[in-house]
């Protein structure tokens, strides 16, 4: 029997019946007995090289506590007398113990000297004096692991022959020597008639950790006469369980050998921090246990945002549901973090720093986030584990709430302005350059790039990484996110995944565009001061201009008009106003003083030919290149709404529509986000509901909006495709649903 995997193995029923019933009635039925070692430990637990190199003494608490049934005077008579006593030479414990209602503390003593390498188990035995057939009342379990000497000079286990049946499990204890990062393992297996299947799991504890955090396990198949090899991260001056078992389905008996070797390329950190302000960030790197080949590369695979709550509320949780069975009431606190994804659709993963990683070990009873779109359509769900819920989401807004629960008030409060943190999974990792010189990661004329190195064991080596070039910077970062990823320092490809330091570059101020018109010289005196006037009565103008918009009078309108006849942003802000009113006939005059100003052949030259992103000249084409869409758009938009509505379709209103409609085609297609809308309202004024339909689609696709969909709906009953009408009513109905899901 695996005393490892299974303990005391399965209870034997009879005979547990026949003991229940022959010691039904002593007192010690209604007790249970809370036993602890040190502050938090259950038991006496011996595993790091430091505990097992010398003799210990623990302190070992028993507490008994009484059910509930139980009564005031039977508590104040309780009273065993207990006999101790344990089966290994190494233990010393007391001979006897009276316990009373309350904790009592006697001590443990462990000389772990001269153990062979290897788990050693025994167990406290505690016997009641006045029966001791009834067995022992409690046992304390003590646990001592020794781990393998290996050479100090090169520490590795070499296993050579080893007989694995089916099921058979090898273990062995190693120290890992201080310094050592990652560690490669080699399996050959002497078998000629058919594939085996191995498990190999490597582990180590850390106080405080749970032990998936540093454990590695692999499920492999072994070709016959095979090879396999792979490497796994370490903790140095930490105690690593390796344990090699054949699968159960493997028949017959194989021999093994395995090789499990220790390297170091230490960089002295848990994770390497860099902000975007520091300039060039230095690491340092040793090689402790022998010579290693040093490749540093940095990729940042993942753009973390840190999302803080825009509403908090407390609730008070249903009886009927979420109450205890006692009816202490039960609390809860609703997080709701608002986001938007700027570019293609990207792998989104929601982690809660405070919370994440620890379920039963939490001090909050549950916690549960869930993203919405903006539309309050539900798409997943995640809890305590963040790595095992991801989510692909396509640029938008979305919402994540998130909510925890705690049976006092007080404790949920401390949580209403709680971080989270937002991974998004770039398209394609960012490599930051690696110098060996100083010199070379600041100027971008510098020598090359570091190269592999060869260091030998106990040398140390620098090397310098450049900071994140402005042109590399992803959309969305904002000041505080930062990137995500991994410095790997191993050349070998098996060693780069194990050899790995996690690594975050964070943002400080983001960087200002640049100016592209770049810095004018400096005039004199009676120039800036004409400058200055002539700059003043622009920016008055301009904010006119921004106000005609907002305002329901000509007035401001016609009093710019006197002055800036030739001005196309004044005549664009008209259009504006009146697309507000409505007022198709005026929006078709303007449109064509508009039209009249900018001259569309130079346009096309423009869109034609490729000029230099600083020319100024760009920027003035590209402006009136707008100007002439926005005005062609809304002014065609305005005219086709009343044409559909109209009760007679004028001919020369239709001609005018095809003219902006054709205007618009010589620069977009007509799928495209800026043409889309007028191709859409060309189609309904002139009765062509199958190919409005066909443009409403493309427009859901655009903006996933209500009013687009509702679009689509209109047009299935127009066209009388009353079965499309109906699936597309319900479709609407889960897309867009009243409120979020519930929790």
């Amino acid at each position: 029997m695996e005393r490892f995997a299974q303990g005391y193995g399965l209870i034997q029923v009879e005979p547990t019946f026949d003991f229940l019933t022959e010691f039904v009635d002593p007192m010690e039925r209604d007790v249970f007995f809370s036993i602890k070692v040190g502050q938090h430990r259950r038991g006496i637990y011996l595993r790091e090289p430091h505990e097992t190199r010398q003799p210990s003494e623990h302190a070992v608490t028993v507490e008994p506590s009484f059910t509930e049934w139980c009564s005031q005077e039977a508590k104040i008579a309780f009273t065993l007398r207990l006999a101790m006593s344990a089966d290994a030479s190494w233990l010393q414990v007391p001979g006897h113990l009276l316990l009373t209602n309350m904790a009592r503390v006697f001590p443990v003593r462990v000389d772990p000297r001269g153990l062979t390498p290897g788990a050693h188990f025994t167990e406290i035995l505690a016997y009641d004096v006045a029966c001791p057939q009834r067995g022992a009342i409690f046992r304390i379990p003590v646990t001592v692991l020794i781990p393998t000497r290996l050479d100090a000079e090169h520490p590795a286990l070499e296993r050579n022959g080893v007989a694995f049946r089916s099921g058979a499990i090898q273990r062995d204890f190693l120290a890992v020597p201080p310094g050592a990062t990652w560690a490669d393992i080699r399996l050959r297996v002497h078998t000629r008639d058919q594939p085996t299947k191995f498990m190999l799991h490597a582990i180590q504890l850390r106080d405080q950790d749970a032990f998936r955090t540093h454990h590695f396990d692999k499920f492999i198949t072994i070709p016959i006469e095979g090879v396999w090899e792979n490497a796994f991260p370490l903790l140095p001056n930490n105690l690593l369980e390796l344990c090699v078992a054949r699968f159960w389905s493997s028949l017959g008996e194989t021999m093994v050998d395995y090789r499990l070797n220790f390297h170091s390329l230490d960089p002295r950190l848990d994770t390497l921090l860099m902000h975007s302000c520091d300039g060039v960030k230095r690491v340092d790197v040793i090689a402790r246990l022998g010579n290693e080949e040093l490749a540093p590369v940095v990729s940042l695979t993942h753009l973390v945002e840190p999302l803080r709550p825009s509403e908090h509320k407390i609730v008070c949780l249903s009886r009927q549901r979420d109450c205890f069975a006692d009816s202490r009431q039960r609390y809860a606190v609703d997080l709701g973090y608002p986001f938007a994804i700027h570019g293609k659709p990207t792998e989104v993963m929601v982690e809660c720093p405070l919370l994440s990683h620890v379920r039963y070990e939490s001090p909050y009873e549950s916690q549960l986030w869930m993203i919405f779109e903006k539309t309050k359509c539900y798409i997943g769900a995640g809890d305590a584990y963040p790595n095992q819920y991801k989510y692909t989401l396509g640029k938008g807004d979305y919402v994540v709430r998130m909510r925890v629960t705690h049976e006092k008030r007080e404790a949920l409060e401390r949580l209403k302005d709680m971080p989270l943190l937002l991974h998004q999974k770039l398209p394609s990792g960012i490599a930051l350059d690696v110098h060996w010189q100083r010199l070379s990661a600041i100027l971008p004329a510098g020598p090359a790039k570091c190269s592999p190195t060869q260091l030998v064991s106990g040398a140390s080596v620098p090397f310098f990484i450049a900071p994140l070039t402005d042109d590399k910077i992803p959309k969305g970062c904002s000041a505080g996110s930062f990137l995500f990823g991994t410095l790997t320092l191993a050349k070998n490809e098996l060693a780069k995944r194990a050899s790995g330091v996690p690594m975050k570059y964070v943002f400080g101020e983001m960087p200002s565009k640049a100016n592209a018109e770049g810095k004018k010289p400096k005039s004199g005196p009676a120039a800036a001061d004409a400058k200055k006037d002539a700059g003043l009565v622009q920016a008055m103008r301009d904010l006119k201009i921004s106000w005609i918009p907002k305002s329901g009078d000509d007035e401001v309108y016609n009093e710019l008009r006197q002055e800036h006849a030739d001005h196309v942003a004044l005549h664009v802000a008209r259009l504006r106003q009146l697309e507000v009113a409505k007022d198709w006939e005026q929006a078709v005059q303007v449109a064509r003083v508009i039209l009249g100003l900018i001259k569309k052949e130079p346009l096309l030259e423009y869109i034609g030919t490729k000029s230099p992103a600083r020319d100024p000249a760009v920027k003035n084409m590209e402006e009136e290149r707008l100007q002439l869409v926005d005005t062609c758009v809304t002014a065609g938009c305005i005219l086709a709404d009343h044409l559909v509505h109209a009760e007679e379709r004028s001919q020369e209103a239709l001609a005018e529509l095809d003219l902006f409609y054709n205007t618009l085609l010589s620069f977009f297609e007509p799928i495209e986000p800026k043409a889309i809308k007028l191709s859409y309202h060309h189609s309904l004024a002139h009765g062509h509901a199958g190919r409005a339909l066909k443009y409403a689609f493309k427009m859901a696709e655009h903006d996933d909006s209500h009013e687009n969909h509702t679009k689509c709906l209109e047009l299935f009953t127009r066209l009388g495709w009353l079965h499309c009408a109906s699936l597309y009513r319900s479709w609407l109905l889960v897309k867009y649903p009243l409120d979020f899901t519930l929790f």
